[in-house]
């Protein structure tokens, strides 16, 4: 169990709801083509480490609650800043008001 699992575990907090495979988060990057929503995958080595749902709100808000890692890989690579640094980026490309970033 992971560092973050562990605390979350300690604080009586739920548990993940899920743990997508890598096919399933390549699938909705194909399916959510809605205007309004998103998938961002990293890939290095051919492989997705890292995987991020975006939402785009009418009130010029950007935001991105989901994020995922393949922390091992993702780690060295500092994939968590990158996914951050596109997510500004695109905010910025699009003139957006507000990025948040989720809890």
């Amino acid at each position: 169990m992971g560092e973050y699992c562990t605390s979350s575990a300690r604080k009586n907090e739920p548990p993940t709801l899920a743990r997508p495979s890598a096919q399933f988060i390549t699938a909705i990057g194909h399916t959510m083509i809605e205007s309004y929503r998103s998938v961002i995958l990293l890939r290095f080595n051919n492989e997705v480490i890292a995987s991020s749902v975006i939402f785009k709100f009418p009130n010029k808000l950007l935001t991105t609650d989901i994020q995922g890692l393949t922390h091992e890989k993702a780690r060295p690579l500092k994939a968590y800043f990158v996914m951050l640094q596109w997510v500004i980026k695109e905010a910025l490309n699009e003139k957006f008001d507000f990025v948040e970033f989720g809890p």
